[in-house]
């Protein structure tokens, strides 16, 4: 028996690097970096705006964004991105794309 009142999962996209600089280039999206303070200190890919994910008001601070516009979020090596991205989804955002491997795989 099919279940129609079972919740579909929330749903993201993960894209390698190329594809990410792609979507960066089109202007249209915002970019989300979800490390600490400490390591966006280190480095960090231009216009992106933090929102630490460790940080006490993180959703929060997610819930006041604009639910329409597409965001590309990455962290150190994907893992806060992937759980940031699911949260997002879950919370009513329909566009978001993570990049796979995270900021250590862009330096490259």
């Amino acid at each position: 028996m099919i279940d129609i009142f079972k919740k579909r999962p929330a749903l993201f996209n993960t894209v390698e690097v190329d594809e990410f600089k792609e979507l960066l280039a089109q202007h249209n999206s915002v970019l989300l970096d979800v490390r600490t303070t400490e390591e966006v200190v280190e480095g960090k890919i231009s216009e992106a705006i933090n929102l630490d994910y460790y940080s006490r008001n993180f959703k929060q601070s997610v819930d006041l964004l604009d639910r329409e516009k597409t965001y590309l979020v990455y962290c150190r090596n994907g893992g806060r991105a992937r759980k940031a991205s699911k949260l997002m989804t879950e919370i009513g955002f329909q566009n978001v794309v993570m990049l796979k491997g995270g900021f250590k795989v862009w330096k490259k």
